[in-house]
């Protein structure tokens, strides 16, 4: 695949999909939801069908951009929890 088609680019999106979710539920509870998210990266850099390498950095660091767009909100706290604990992966 290519970077700008590859697995990394299905993660991303998951996580801003996540982060919406977050932001609508107050209910949701932050910690949970990142574990669940990490895990998910975990299984796709697990998987010998890509070549991951940088698969974590390149989400990381969109959604680290994303983040500083986002403002004060709920997202943001989200997105700023999946790139803390993506920090130190890949």
């Amino acid at each position: 695949m290519t970077t700008a088609l590859g697995p990394h680019v299905q993660m991303a999106e998951l996580a801003r999909h996540l982060a919406l979710m977050y932001e609508a539920d107050k209910n949701l509870d932050l910690a949970q939801l990142v574990s669940h998210y990490v895990e998910e990266v975990d299984v796709n850099v697990q998987s010998d069908v890509f070549d991951h390498s940088s698969f974590v950095g390149r989400i990381r660091d969109g959604l680290a951009a994303e983040a500083t767009l986002a403002g004060d909100c709920r997202r943001r706290d989200y997105l700023l929890a999946v790139v803390e604990a993506l920090d130190g992966r890949g």
